[in-house]
């Protein structure tokens, strides 16, 4: 059961996106795709961005979407365990940016940055109840960015329970109770200016 340091208050009018990275490795490069092996599954145009570091020490930020997700193989390691390994495409943005086919050799692994849209139905500055379509296990880390008119701040958190919901079409989302972690001083004052900027 969640221990809380601090009564929960519900807040209207906050935003909320969760961000979450996959790495991967390259497995083919073309002058505005990239296909990377991962060990996690992406949604088909999905939004996101690449991001890579060169050899020449430059790391590079591109915008794409991906194009493609399919199970590459089922791999066995050593231990005997079992693992899918998944090849995504990804569409970089035709924008200005350096083109892919123009970036040389890279250090592995790529990443991947996603972010999920969420709601949060209640916090502290020490944690709060997440709604998003995002599913995290219960001990996993991500960040999430809160804002509104009077704040904003990005912290991260550790999923200390999380549920699936479904509504009548069968739409699912997850319900995460998160506690924040490695917040400091500034960070805890956004957070409680948040909080009593958007009491409900």
């Amino acid at each position: 059961m969640e221990r809380r340091r601090s009564p929960r208050h519900e807040v209207t009018n906050v935003s909320a996106a969760l961000l979450t990275t996959v790495e991967g490795r390259v497995k083919a490069m073309g002058a505005s795709s990239m296909t990377i092996e991962t060990a996690r599954q992406v949604r088909l145009d999905r939004t996101c961005t690449l991001v890579l570091h060169t050899k020449a020490t430059q790391t590079l930020r591109l915008r794409g979407h991906i194009a493609s997700c399919r199970l590459g193989e089922v791999r066995t390691l050593p231990s005997g365990r079992t693992v899918s390994v998944y090849e995504a495409e990804i569409a970089v943005a035709a924008d200005g940016e350096q083109p892919l086919g123009a970036v040389g050799k890279l250090h592995e692994p790529v990443t991947l940055e996603f972010s999920y849209e969420a709601r949060i139905r209640n916090m502290s500055p020490y944690g709060a109840l997440i709604e998003t379509e995002l599913p995290l296990l219960v001990g996993s880390s991500s960040t999430v960015s809160i804002r509104s008119s009077d704040a904003a701040v990005s912290v991260t958190f550790s999923v200390v329970f999380s549920r699936e919901l479904a509504d009548a079409s069968g739409n699912r989302t997850y319900q995460l109770g998160v506690e924040f972690t490695g917040v400091d001083h500034a960070q805890r004052e956004a957070l409680t200016k948040l909080i009593f900027g958007a009491l409900a």
